[in-house]
C-alpha cells in the first residue's frame, strides 16, 4: 500500500490543476476528505477546484477550508489530474460522464473506504476495512 500512496503523492506534485470531487448530500467524511486535500494540494501550490455537487451543509461550517468549496465545474478539460474522495459510485459525483470520457492525459486518482463499484480510477487508494475515507 505505500507504494501506491508515493504514486499517488508523486502524480499530485506533477499536476498542474487539480479537480477535488466528492458526493452529493456529503456527509463528515466526505467534506473532511476534501477539506484536508485542499490542505495537501495548497501545501504544494497547486491550482485546483474543490468541487461537490451540492454546497455543504451549514453544520459542517467548522471544517478548515469548507468555504473553498464550490459546486460548478465549468471547464472540465483545464484539469490534468482528478481526485475522487470518498465516492463509492462514480454517478455520485455528478460529473459521471466527464470523468468517464476524460481525455486520456487526464489521471483519475479515487480515494475510499467502500467497496468497489466503479472500474474508472488510474490509482485506487481503497480500504474497505477502514471505518472513513480520511483513515487513508
Amino acid at each position: 500500500m505505500i507504494n501506491i500512496h508515493h504514486k499517488a503523492f508523486q502524480q499530485i506534485k506533477q499536476a498542474n490543476n487539480i479537480l477535488l470531487v466528492t458526493h452529493f448530500n456529503p456527509d463528515g467524511d466526505a467534506l473532511a476528505s476534501l477539506c484536508t486535500m485542499i490542505e495537501v494540494v495548497e501545501s504544494h501550490g497547486k491550482k485546483y477546484t474543490a468541487y461537490c455537487s451540492g454546497l455543504p451543509s451549514q453544520a459542517f461550517s467548522f471544517l478548515p477550508n469548507i468555504e473553498k468549496v464550490e459546486n460548478e465545474v465549468n471547464d472540465f478539460s483545464q484539469y490534468d489530474l482528478i481526485i475522487s474522495l470518498d465516492c463509492g459510485s462514480l454517478p455520485r459525483t455528478h460529473l459521471y460522464e466527464e470523468i468517464k470520457n476524460r481525455n486520456e492525459w487526464q489521471l483519475y486518482i479515487e480515494f475510499d473506504h467502500h467497496p468497489k463499484m466503479d472500474d474508472y480510477a488510474d490509482i485506487e487508494l481503497r480500504d474497505p476495512t477502514r471505518a472513513s475515507t480520511t483513515e487513508q
